[in-house]
């Protein structure tokens, strides 16, 4: 299927990927990772190049995982880095949105972390799950 001259293909994540990505997320145990993806391929210089590879969840009985109303995980792979987007959302409650990165030569992890709740919201950042900024501020 093609899409704004994407290739579009439903595939399982591999399990080489399944490991690597698992090491990004001990430092972030809320995200979960699903074997089943949707990989999106573009032509570059007469080759087939992976852009995006999102993970597909299902919903039972409306929810994600007994709690999300919204679920997402999306995984870029970069020449030097594996790039994993999330966002999640339980509703009006709390909702967060975040960036994984592993830098492939040092393999430090940053997590940058966006969340809201009822009244206040925050900003964090951690490498290697050592949290290194938080702004906190009041949601009106």
């Amino acid at each position: 299927m093609s899409q704004r001259g994407l290739l579009v293909c439903m595939e399982t994540l591999t399990a080489e990927e399944f490991i690597e990505l698992g090491k990004m997320l001990r430092f972030n145990e809320e995200i979960q990772l699903s074997r089943s993806v949707e990989r999106f391929y573009c032509q570059s210089n007469g080759n087939t190049v992976l852009v995006l590879t999102k993970m597909i969840f299902e919903k039972e009985e409306g929810f994600f995982f007994d709690e999300f109303i919204e679920y997402e995980v999306e995984v870029v792979y970069a020449p030097k880095s594996i790039i994993l987007t999330y966002k999640y959302s339980v509703g009006a409650a709390y909702s967060a949105n975040g960036t994984l990165i592993m830098d492939m030569d040092s393999f430090d992890i940053v997590n940058i972390e966006n969340s809201v709740g009822t009244g206040t919201g925050s900003v964090e950042i951690y490498v290697n799950g050592v949290l290194k900024s938080e702004n906190t501020f009041e949601v009106k």
